[in-house]
């Protein structure tokens, strides 16, 4: 439930704070900022924990999740406001999650925003991070796609049997003729449909309404929906030159390098975080109690196939991950903290 939810991050954030006593002394800076563009399944949940904790500790107001283009317009212009000689705090902890397709299309307004803040003597670090191809996928899979999928299987179940007294209140009345099937049956036919999964919405956030609520049968889709499955290599490029302006690129397997680095880049005080992992979507106990449970061994039945097909259907973002993510994301994280050895 949301009571629960809002409970767990509770605690998290007691967690946090409980490993840094010395959180809540002067920042050593009044002016620092922390952006984070937490793309889909790449530990963006664990680094909103981590806002929120030093947050809870004084360090900095936190700023995000769901930024709307208004709410992304208004960041720009407190950022752009601040001026060399200003000496009122300005600490703030950046969550740009979705729909955050202004951060690609302002990017370079954002840069020279970044810019004029460091001139003003305040620290700055925009970061990110990649996950290897297969992971990225089957996390989005569980997470996303799976229950929606048992969702329509459980439908489809009551409409052959035509039973108004076992009909799920999740499913559509009166009863579609014949199965939608919007997600498909399985694993390797919703990651056939989705083809660079990561590169997509990493460079366009929008694009996860045509994962997570493809458009019906018959209906018309809306503009992201249209322009889903091409990745042509002028976008390819366009997503390799925003990384590349970012301060900081890391892989989500090294997830307590990654924050030590964001640490050490914003003078951040709390760098500890819990692994947070968000339940699936629209599946529950109770669901799978009274129309059946579908296990992740059924929906890929062989593992090395399911990575084949990510390998051929996301090229993209095997490259994506090549040149960001491990070892290259490691040694950036050593750099930012000073070395191999203070990591």
């Amino acid at each position: 439930t949301a009571a629960g939810h809002g409970r767990r991050r509770m605690r998290a954030v007691a967690w946090c704070l409980a490993l840094a006593p010395a959180a809540h002394a002067a920042p050593s800076s009044t002016c620092s900022v922390v952006v984070d563009r937490h793309n889909f399944k790449t530990g963006g949940s664990t680094m909103r924990d981590l806002f929120l904790a030093n947050q809870g500790a004084g360090w900095c107001l936190y700023w995000g999740y769901n930024l709307s283009n208004g709410h992304w317009d208004r960041l720009l212009r407190v950022l752009q406001g601040r001026r060399e000689g200003d000496r009122g705090p300005l600490r703030l902890c950046v969550e740009l999650h979705f729909p955050a397709n202004r951060f690609t299309t302002t990017f370079d307004a954002f840069a020279r925003a970044r810019a004029a803040l460091r001139a003003a003597g305040c620290s700055v670090a925009v970061t990110t991070r990649v996950r290897e191809p297969f992971a990225f996928y089957w996390s989005f899979y569980r997470w996303g796609v799976m229950g929606r999928q048992l969702r329509d299987r459980a439908c489809q179940a009551a409409r052959d049997q035509a039973d108004a007294h076992r009909w799920p209140k999740f499913c559509p009345r009166p009863p579609a003729p014949g199965p939608a099937w919007l997600w498909g049956r399985n694993f390797s036919d919703w990651a056939r449909a989705t083809p660079n999964l990561q590169s997509q919405l990493l460079l366009w956030p929008d694009r996860a309404w045509c994962v997570e609520q493809p458009p019906a049968p018959g209906s018309k889709p809306g503009p992201a929906c249209r322009r889903w499955g091409a990745f042509p290599p002028a976008e390819e490029r366009r997503l390799w030159a925003l990384l590349d302006a970012l301060d900081l690129v890391g892989d989500t397997a090294g997830m307590r390098a990654h924050r030590a680095a964001v640490r050490a880049l914003t003078g951040m005080p709390i760098a500890a975080a819990p692994r947070h992992a968000p339940g699936p979507k629209l599946w529950n106990a109770r669901m799978a109690r009274r129309f059946g449970t579908e296990t992740l061994a059924a929906a890929c039945p062989d593992l090395q196939a399911c990575r084949d097909l990510v390998a051929r259907t996301a090229p993209a973002d095997a490259r994506l991950h090549a040149r960001y993510g491990g070892a290259r994301a490691e040694r950036a994280a050593a750099e930012a903290v000073g070395g191999e050895a203070a990591l």
